[in-house]
């Protein structure tokens, strides 16, 4: 099996976030200038069940793939076809009691308006979902990100051009733009096993005595898979119990438009957590995080500027003036985001020298100090408050984990911030 190198990993994963953000820019258009306020925060209420609750309910089974397989204690020629079953059955499962859930009112206002047909293709999209992300773990190992990332790209166009038909024939709504998206998933999935199959070549042996391999790490791994997801979305979340499907809509506009800072830093931070699980040499993990770092807080500072002088304009032409009041939303949350794009290096470099429980740690600590401010803020500021809040725990979760990194492993305190020295070698070297 050949392996990507590091540069050729870290381009192609640049170059696929940048493809992610023009087709995801244009599906974002269509669907929301033809849904509307309303239509675009159920759409995005009932992503929810596949981006934050269906990610938790794999019980932290992937993270614990990925690290005994990148540390070689688990023989992955044999290990794939057992761990695919286990992944079909949690994902089947947890799709099925999602749906049930949501339609039951347990999960918020937004969620209990959106109809059984639209959750039922939620459900099936999230089986194509844990399938997808458990082959991406397996490329990962492989370190495969070209074929992880043609994957992903090939599901993306799938979508957009499943959507695009959809508007051009007059039948776009809630229901349409899931079954594309849902369409796109299933795609994702059968490339995910194609590639696979095609480059690691793995033995069809299923053995239920090896499934329970990955489950010990995987287990320390759930608490930050829980409170990771729950501070990466905790404010959708929150605004969805809170706020009605209109409003839902107007934030999360904002929102993705501000994660236009955490482009480029999301296209090197995996590839940085195999370097970092790769090398033995503690001065070269140090050096390898404290770089990227200095890249992270640089870039990201660069992007919220650009974004508070120009996202007005990119909003009232994107979407209309119907979204006008995404602007302050953006601004808001794109502060935060500096701080968030930063954590998740820290978080990937303790996961990186085998302590989960560090990166639990950093998460459990957002999640204490986010959920006060978050129903203090949103009843009394709405989406403004939302904002805020979340900007508040990416920055408390930083310091936490900046001052415990920088101690633990005698880190200069100023050294994340010597742009001076920045050296894109020592990334892709």
């Amino acid at each position: 099996m050949k392996q990507d190198s590091t540069f050729k990993a870290v381009v192609s994963n640049l170059g696929t976030s940048i493809v992610q953000l023009i087709i995801g820019l244009f599906a974002s258009i269509i669907v929301t200038r033809t849904l509307g306020q309303e239509g675009k925060g159920l759409y995005n209420g009932a992503l929810l069940l596949l981006t934050f609750y269906a990610p938790i309910l794999m019980f932290g089974y992937l993270s614990g793939v990925l690290f005994h397989g990148l540390k070689k204690e688990i023989d992955i020629n044999s290990f794939f076809f057992s761990g695919f079953t286990l992944v079909f059955i949690i994902s089947s499962l947890s799709g099925l009691l999602l749906v049930i859930a949501a339609y039951s009112g347990f999960l918020g206002q937004v969620l209990s308006q959106v109809s059984l047909n639209v959750l039922l293709l939620v459900g099936i999209a999230t089986l194509f979902n844990g399938l997808s992300r458990y082959c991406n773990s397996y490329m990962r190992i492989g370190s495969l990100f070209h074929a992880s990332n043609l994957r992903q790209i090939a599901g993306l166009i799938v979508t957009f051009l499943c959507q695009l038909v959809f508007y051009l024939l007059g039948l776009l709504n809630v229901w349409y733009a899931i079954l594309g998206f849902m369409i796109g998933q299933m795609v994702e999935m059968i490339s995910g096993v194609f590639f696979v199959l095609k480059y690691i070549k793995p033995n069809f042996k299923i053995d239920f005595s090896i499934m329970r391999i990955p489950v010990n790490y995987g287990l320390k791994a759930f608490t930050g898979d829980i409170v990771h997801q729950s501070n990466n979305q905790l404010d959708k979340l929150i605004v969805s119990f809170l706020l009605l499907p209109a409003s839902f809509g107007i934030y999360v506009v904002g929102v993705g438009l501000a994660n236009l800072t955490n482009t480029l830093p999301a296209s090197y931070v995996n590839v940085l957590f195999n370097q970092i699980t790769a090398t033995k040499s503690i001065d070269r993990q140090k050096e390898l995080f404290i770089n990227a770092q200095r890249i992270t807080i640089f870039i990201t500072t660069l992007m919220a500027i650009g974004l508070f002088l120009l996202g007005k304009w990119m909003i009232f032409l994107l979407y209309g003036g119907a979204f006008a009041a995404s602007f302050d939303v953006l601004w808001l949350y794109a502060i935060g985001l500096i701080f968030y794009s930063s954590t998740k290096i820290i978080i990937k470099f303790y996961s990186g020298v085998g302590k989960p429980l560090k990166s639990s740690a950093i998460y459990l600590f957002g999640f204490i100090t986010g959920v006060p401010s978050y129903f203090f803020l949103v009843p009394t500021w709405g989406l403004l408050g939302a904002a805020v809040a979340s900007s508040l725990v990416y920055f408390l979760s930083f310091a936490y984990a900046y001052y415990h990194v920088c101690k633990e492993f005698d880190i200069p305190c100023w050294s994340f911030f010597e742009f001076h020295k920045i050296n894109v070698k020592i990334l892709v070297s």
